[in-house]
This record gives structure tokens, C-alpha cells and sequence, in this order.
């Protein structure tokens, strides 16, 4: 501990120490000497308060070097004249007082435009002249003293800094202090003025009345009051540097054009990012405003209600909807229109580009002229602290007012000054778009060609999908023959094996056999060939029988199909060219699986329901369904599924009827609602992942309905009750029990929504007007999809009467067709005493939206870790998973230890 101490007193209590810090204090003072007398010179008039200053910068400076001359003295030639040196402390002594009387008046005159020296001050200025004469002229004619004259000048000094310490610069701090409370002029100089006295003049008052009184209570007088003076002479420079540097930048004396205070920590380019693709977005002028008092608020920390957009009225065509004129915005246009562009006041405003009230206010208390005057009146009637012209071209077409004092105790920098106008001039050009152009029009249209091009895009997924369920058979595409014969069948090759799976000899009733002699018969009979498609153990097959050479014997070839097959197999049923894609896209894509699940069937009317089913799914547009209440959610599911989102949301608006705040709360969001009391709307939620099924749509308010039409329209859409604009990407699904054509011409319905809705409407054939044969075949169609195997099919196979029972009377939906079909096979299958789980299709019987593609997908589901988890978190059951996928438990035992699900 004691060498610590003593390490102490030899570094910091040491001449040497002191020394290196006189340098400091010297080097930072001169710095700060030639930086003023450099922006000095620039300026036209030279104010009192610098050559103030300047003369107290000059007078520590001369202090400095007699602390520095006495220290080399002492430290390089101890034995040297000390002549030089008393010179240099006497006149250190002189300036002392000059250092001191220079900053009493420098605050006094600060804050005053025109300075006139007062009775106090010519006595302060005499006294100080005084004591300056004293010690320069002791300082030139004598040298050698007489202990009386030591005596004296001793004295002379102390009563020098009674009357500098305690008498002049007091007496100046509490009149200065008392004046910037009663100043009304420029608070800048305000701020200049309260910085240099509170971090500078009042602490080294304090240090040097410190300093005055020596250290005589320490066990080592002379260490410490080395130690202070080598430490307030450093803490003195770096008091007189910070002052500097705050005066500099709030423009002192007007020595620079705008103020530079330090930058308010905020990054600028990512608000103004933000900001600019929000302006991309716009298309009224109305939405304008949140968004120039949301930059503000974010980029330059100004309340939203202190900001301000004023949008002048051109012409008579413009900004009909504009708000009427307030006491300010109308003061604004009487400004504005009394003073020309060609006036003196608006050249000032268009070479300025923003009106900042303390910068103007400051720059007039300095260089006070005419237009500053008419700015400066102009400002206080609208209360402003800034004006920011917004010009399209020389017309100036609106402005941004932030209301006076709307930062406390905090003024705008150039930086901010720059930002500002950078804003203007995108606004400028963002209002001239708004007034000549109708960018609801271009949004639109730009809307409808993403819809288009999307449209296009899922069309051509589908296309290359098509091709590669081809691709991938190619090597399957030669041909299976088979000779029937004296009714048997004999494989003629290997592919023929491979196709049918089954020994058509010996399971003479499965339902593959049975269409083998069928067409063999229908060959027989009529002697021309004759093309059937069936079921097969890997897919779908085209199956031709050929009369041969031998009477008794028929060819039979067996092939996957191609494309040309496909189409005509139902070629005759669908007239309609244009609709050969999507009849292709039915019979070899995922989606048209999904579809064709839904709704199974080839006649005429289910096979044109099935093609405009896909085409609304592939469209980007929302879609509106007309069909009964039982098809409505199967419906909905397979549109999401086709779309390949993640989250279907199903909101029935019949639950929000008493309450439709609610409703547009959990659609649009409610900013008037605290962010933490209520959820993002679901049209943010729901964005770029989600589908939203708005069931019974003509419940909807009015209101309500033009906020939907909105998005539909232009892919944006509002915060309930606010301009805010937000994007989102969600696909909408809308149904209705009412006849909404009707409701609108009574003015109960939006007609624009049912516009836009009317785009992609998918209305269901009602069943009851298909013909008997289009019904029994419908039904034979659901029938053969609920058996989920060929096994017990002879047994569960319908009679003509029993399908005919299922249609009569004719069902109102596909769904309540279904559940007939479900429970005439549950009825045969217990009559049967067959497994109920062999027997139906998990996909015909279950009810889970979420199990539907799991069931359709059957043993192909192994394959998708997803679906996998789904099945597992639903089941919790390896053998449960195994009935409902139709595999077996050894399967779904290794699938799930793949996967980590175990």
C-alpha cells in the first residue's frame, strides 16, 4: 500500500506532470483560438461578444504560458535569470484580470443585439485597467523589490482575486442567469449562453476560488496543491473544448449556417425505407397524413398530433374530399397567396426549402432584415417550428407544419434538415402522381395483371405436372397382351404380368376380370374393337380388345394412358376445347386428385362443376361459393388445398351479427385498440400463408364490405377506422345462402364487392336438375370411391335398384349423396359381417379436414415427414395409423423411427 502511495505522489504531485499538463491546456486553447479568429473572418460583422472571447481565450492563454515559462525554469535551468520569468508572472497577473473581465462582459452581451456599455461596467472596466496597469508596468520598469514592495504586490493580488472571483464575475453569473429566464428572444442563444455558463464559467469560478486558498491542511501542502493545479488545469481544458464544440454547433455568434448539435439516435435509411414503400402504396391523398406523422414520429421523435399536412387545392378537381380549412392551414393559404413567387418571402422559402423558427429567429437576431421578418411573423401566427414546403416543379403544392415547441429543449440539425427535404422532394412528386394520375386505376390493373400472371403461373405448374406423371410411365408404355380364348385369358408377355397383378383365371369375380369379359364380349358380338379404362393395382389402364384372325380368340392390349386418351375418354361429354387442359390437369395433377375426390363423376354437369372448380382455385381472386350448407366446408378445403397454403381460417360472420366492431377488429385490426389487448388482424396473420373462409358474407355491414372490396381489389387494405395502408396476400373465400344481386338493387349489399366477386363465382349444379342417368351415374361413381379396396367389392357391389334407391328422391348435395351412399355400404357391410375398416375409405369416412389429404394420399403418406406427425399427434397409435393408411404396422413402426416420432 505504501509504494502505491508513494508511486502516486511521484507521478501526479511532480513538476513534470504539471508540465505535460500546461501543454494540454495550451495546445487545446490555441486550437480552439484559431478556429474562431478562422470563422471570424468569414463573417461581415464582428460582434462584441467574440472579440470578447477572444481577448478571455487570449488572457488564459497568457496565464498558460507563465505557468509553462516557471515550470521549464524550474525544471531545465534551475540556476538561470529569473528576470524573464518574474516578467511572465506579472503579466500572467494582468491578463488574469483581462481573462476575467472579458467573460464577465462576453455573458453580459451575449444575449444582446445591441450592446451598449452600462455604468457598472465602465467601473468594473476602470478597476480592471487598474490592476492591469499595476502589473504591466511592475512588469517592465522593476525588477529588483524591496521586501516592502513584495509585501505590497502580494497584497495587490489578493485583492485582485477577491474583486475577480467573488465581486465581477458573480455579480455577472446571477445577472446573466436572471436575463435567461426574461429572454424572449432566439432560444438558441439561450441554450448557448446556459451551456457556457453551467459547463464552463461556474466550474472554473469554483476551481480557481478553490485554488485561491492553498492546501494547508494536508500532511504535504505543496503535493496537493500541485496535484489540484495539475488536474484543474486539465478538467479547465476539457471544459473549454466541450463549450466550444456545443457553441460551434448551435451557429455561435452566426458563424455557421445551421445548427449541428449531436444526431438523435435513430437509423434513418430504415425509416425512410419503410416510408418509401409505403408512398409506393398509396392512392389517395387521404392516406397521406398517417404516414408523414408516423415518419416523423419514428425518424425525428415528434408526437403525432404535432404534425401536420396541409395539401393545397390546385385546381377545383383536386382533393375534393380534403378536410375544410383550419386556423393555421388557413393562414397558411393566406400567406401563401399574398405572397407571390416572385416576391422577396417565397424566392426565401424556395432557396431554403424548410423554415425552422429558432434557426430564422437566430440568424435575424444577428442580421436582421425584412423577410426575415415577414418569415418570422408568419411562423408565430401559424405556431410552427417548421415549415416545409412541398413544390412540384415552382408550384408549391403542399406543406408539412410541426407545431411550435414540439421537442423540448432540443433543436433540428442540418442532417435533419437535409432528411427533411429529401422527404419533401419524394412527396412532391408522390402528390403530383395523386393529383394528375388515378393510381387506384394503376393499382388495379397492376393487381388483376399479378392475379392474371399467377393465374398463368399455377396453369403452368400443372401443365409440367401433367407431363411428368407421363415422364415417369414411358418405360410402362409398351404394351400388356393378353389372348382370351375358349374363356380363358394367357399372358402373351411379361408386361402384360406386370400390369395386371391378378390371376384372371382364377379371381373370375374381381371387378378387373369381370371388365376383361365384358369387353371381350362386346367384341365378339359386334366384330370391331372396343376401348374401356379400368382400375388397376398401379393406376389407372387403357384396355382395347381386337377381333383376331381366329374367330374364337380376341386380342386384348393393356396400357397406361396417354394424354390423348384421357381426353377422349370423355371427349364427347366435354364439347368444350378450351377446357381439354383442365380436364387433363383432373385426371394426372394433385389437384385434380383433390377434386375429383370431392366430387367424383364424368357426366356432363359434374365434369363442367369440376373443371370450373379448378379453374377458380388456380385463379388469384377471390372466390365466391353458391352451393348448399353441407358442401360448403369439403369445398373450402379442397380450394385451400389446391392453393398450398399452410392455415385455413373459418370465420362464420353470423357469430359477429350483435357485435360488427368486433368483426372488423379480427379482420382489419383497430388502432384506436392498445397493440397488447388484441391480436394482429387476421389479414396480417393470415399473410403470404393463409386462407380465409368468410361463411354467410351477406351478413357483412356495409362498411365492412368496402373495406373488403378494398383489398380485393388492390391487394391493400385498411386498419378499421384509419388510413393506414397495409398489404397482404391472403387468398379469400366467401359464401352465401342469399341471392345477392337482389340484396344489392335493394341497396343491402355492396354491388362493387359483388363485382368483384361475380369474377370468380362457383355456383353447384343443383342435383335435382340432373337426369336420372346423370344421378345413377354420379351415385355409381361415389359408390366406387367409398370402397377403399377390390377385395369385397363383389360383395358390396350395388344392385340397379339398390343405386337407384340412393338418388330418388334426388339429394340436395354432393354431401348428403355421400352420407346415403356411407350408409347403405355400412348396412351391406354389416349384412355381409365384413370389417367396417376393409370396407369404406378412411378418406370417404372421416370428417378431420386435416385427415382428408393423409387418406387420400394413402401409403404414399410414409414418404411425408409432416403428415406423418399429423397422423401420430391425432392417433397415438402405430396400428390405428396402419388401418387408416391401409399398410402395415411394420411399415408405420419404421416410418415413424425414421422420422423421430416415437
Amino acid at each position: 500500500m505504501t509504494s502505491i502511495i508513494e508511486l502516486f505522489n511521484s507521478l501526479f504531485g511532480s513538476l513534470p506532470f504539471m508540465f505535460a499538463a500546461v501543454c494540454v491546456s495550451i495546445a487545446v486553447k490555441t486550437s480552439i483560438l484559431a478556429l474562431f479568429i478562422k470563422k471570424g473572418i468569414h463573417v461581415q460583422k464582428i460582434s462584441k461578444p467574440l472579440i470578447f472571447l477572444l481577448l478571455a481565450i487570449i488572457g488564459t492563454l497568457v496565464c498558460n504560458f507563465g505557468w509553462l515559462f516557471k515550470l521549464v525554469h524550474t525544471l531545465f535551468f534551475p540556476t538561470g535569470d529569473y528576470t524573464f520569468i518574474r516578467f511572465w508572472i506579472r503579466l500572467s497577473w494582468a491578463f488574469h484580470l483581462v481573462q476575467f473581465n472579458a467573460y464577465s462582459l462576453f455573458i453580459e452581451t451575449l444575449l444582446e443585439q445591441h450592446h451598449r456599455y452600462k455604468f457598472r461596467q465602465i467601473i468594473f472596466l476602470i478597476m480592471s485597467s487598474c490592476f492591469f496597469l499595476y502589473f504591466f508596468i511592475m512588469a517592465i520598469i522593476h525588477f529588483d523589490l524591496s521586501p516592502t514592495d513584495i509585501s505590497f504586490e502580494a497584497l495587490v493580488q489578493k485583492i485582485e482575486k477577491v474583486y475577480a472571483l467573488f465581486i465581477m464575475l458573480p455579480f455577472s453569473i446571477l445577472l446573466a442567469l436572471y436575463r435567461l429566464r426574461t429572454f424572449e428572444g432566439p432560444l438558441i442563444l439561450k441554450q448557448q449562453l446556459s451551456v457556457f455558463i453551467k459547463a464552463f464559467i461556474v466550474p472554473m469560478l469554483v476551481l480557481d476560488i478553490i485554488a485561491a486558498s492553498p492546501f494547508n491542511f494536508w500532511a504535504n501542502a505543496d503535493f496537493a496543491n500541485a496535484v489540484y493545479h495539475s488536474f484543474s488545469t486539465l478538467l479547465t481544458a476539457y471544459m473549454f473544448y466541450y463549450c466550444a464544440q456545443k457553441l460551434v454547433g448551435l451557429r455561435f455568434l452566426n458563424l455557421s449556417s445551421h445548427v449541428r448539435t449531436p444526431q438523435i439516435a435513430y437509423n434513418f435509411i430504415d425509416n425512410f425505407k419503410d416510408v418509401l414503400e409505403q408512398l409506393g402504396h398509396v392512392t389517395s391523398t387521404k392516406e397521406l397524413g398517417h404516414i408523414i406523422q408516423t415518419f416523423f414520429k419514428d425518424s425525428f421523435d415528434i408526437s403525432l398530433n404535432r404534425t401536420k399536412l396541409y395539401l393545397r387545392k390546385v385546381n377545383a378537381k383536386q382533393h375534393e374530399d380534403a378536410p375544410e380549412l383550419s386556423d393555421s392551414t388557413s393562414m397558411v393559404e393566406h400567406f401563401l397567396s399574398t405572397n407571390t413567387e416572385n416576391s422577396k418571402s417565397f424566392e426565401f422559402i424556395k432557396k431554403t426549402r424548410v423554415l425552422i423558427y429558432d434557426e430564422i429567429a437566430f440568424t435575424n437576431f444577428y442580421e436582421p432584415n425584412e423577410t426575415n421578418a415577414i418569415i418570422l411573423k408568419f411562423l408565430d401566427s401559424i405556431s410552427a417550428d417548421i415549415f416545409l414546403p412541398i413544390f412540384d416543379k415552382n408550384t408549391l403544392i403542399a406543406c408539412i407544419i410541426i407545431e411550435r415547441h414540439a421537442r423540448i429543449n432540443q433543436f433540428y440539425t442540418d442532417i435533419e434538415r437535409d432528411e427533411m427535404i429529401v422527404l419533401a422532394s419524394y412527396l412532391g412528386n408522390i402528390i403530383n402522381l395523386l393529383n394528375h394520375r388515378n393510381l387506384k386505376s394503376l393499382l388495379y390493373q397492376e393487381k388483376e395483371v399479378k392475379d392474371e400472371l399467377g393465374g398463368k403461373q399455377q396453369e403452368i405448374v400443372h401443365y409440367k405436372e401433367s407431363l411428368q406423371s407421363f415422364i415417369k410411365n414411358i418405360k410402362k408404355r409398351e404394351l400388356g397382351i393378353i389372348i382370351y380364348k375358349n374363356r380363358r385369358f394367357t399372358f402373351s408377355n411379361q408386361m402384360a404380368e406386370e400390369l395386371v397383378d391378378i390371376d384372371l383365371n382364377l379371381q373370375e369375380g374381381h371387378p378387373f376380370t369381370r371388365t376383361l369379359k365384358q369387353l371381350a364380349k362386346h367384341v365378339q358380338e359386334y366384330k370391331i374393337s372396343h376401348t374401356v379404362f379400368a382400375q388397376g393395382a398401379h393406376g389407372q389402364l387403357v384396355i382395347t380388345g381386337i377381333p383376331a384372325l381366329d374367330q374364337n380368340a380376341i386380342i386384348i392390349t393393356v396400357s397406361p394412358p396417354e394424354v390423348s386418351d384421357l381426353i377422349r375418354k370423355d371427349l364427347d361429354t366435354l364439347k368444350d376445347p378450351t377446357k381439354w387442359d383442365y380436364l387433363l390437369y383432373l385426371e394426372t395433377t394433385k389437384s385434380g386428385q383433390i377434386v375429383n375426390q370431392l366430387i367424383p363423376g364424368s357426366s356432363e354437369i359434374p365434369l363442367n362443376f369440376k373443371i370450373e372448380f379448378l379453374k377458380a382455385a388456380l385463379r388469384k381472386k377471390a372466390i365466391l361459393l353458391e352451393m348448399p350448407n353441407e358442401d360448403l366446408l369439403p369445398s373450402v378445403l379442397a380450394l385451400h388445398q389446391i392453393s398450398s397454403k399452410e392455415v385455413l381460417q373459418v370465420i362464420n360472420i353470423e357469430n359477429f351479427s350483435n357485435d360488427p366492431q368486433q368483426l372488423a377488429t379480427k379482420l382489419f385490426g383497430n388502432p384506436s385498440i392498445p397493440a397488447t389487448d388484441q391480436e394482429p388482424p387476421m389479414l396480417t396473420k393470415l399473410d403470404q400463408t393463409g386462407t380465409l373462409f368468410l361463411k354467410n358474407i351477406h351478413l357483412m355491414s356495409m362498411e365492412l364490405q368496402q373495406y373488403l372490396t378494398e383489398f380485393i381489389k388492390y391487394g391493400f387494405y385498411h386498419n378499421y377506422g384509419s388510413d393506414q395502408k397495409i398489404s397482404s396476400s391472403v387468398n379469400i373465400i366467401c359464401s352465401t345462402s342469399q341471392n345477392l344481386a337482389a340484396l344489392a338493387q335493394e341497396d343491402k349489399f355492396s354491388s362493387s364487392l359483388l363485382a368483384e366477386l361475380n369474377n370468380n363465382l362457383l355456383s353447384m349444379p343443383a342435383l335435382a336438375t340432373l337426369s336420372d342417368p346423370e344421378l345413377y351415374a354420379l351415385a355409381q361413381d361415389f359408390i366406387e370411391q367409398a370402397l377403399s379396396t377390390q377385395t369385397f367389392k363383389n360383395l358390396l357391389e350395388f344392385t340397379e335398384r339398390e343405386t337407384y334407391r340412393l338418388i330418388q328422391p334426388p339429394p340436395s348435395s354432393f354431401a348428403e349423396l355421400k352420407a346415403r351412399v356411407e350408409q347403405l355400404l355400412m348396412q351391406k357391410t354389416k349384412r355381409n359381417q365384413l370389417p367396417q375398416e376393409n370396407s369404406l375409405s378412411p378418406a370417404y369416412t372421416t370428417n378431420d379436414p386435416e385427415l382428408v389429404e393423409a387418406a387420400r394420399l394413402g401409403k404414399h403418406a410414409l414418404k411425408d415427414p409432416k403428415i406423418m406427425a399429423l397422423l401420430w399427434e391425432k392417433f397415438k397409435n402405430q396400428n390405428k395409423i396402419a388401418t387408416f393408411l391401409g399398410v402395415n404396422r411394420s411399415s408405420i413402426n419404421r416410418r415413424l423411427k425414421d422420422f423421430n416420432l416415437d
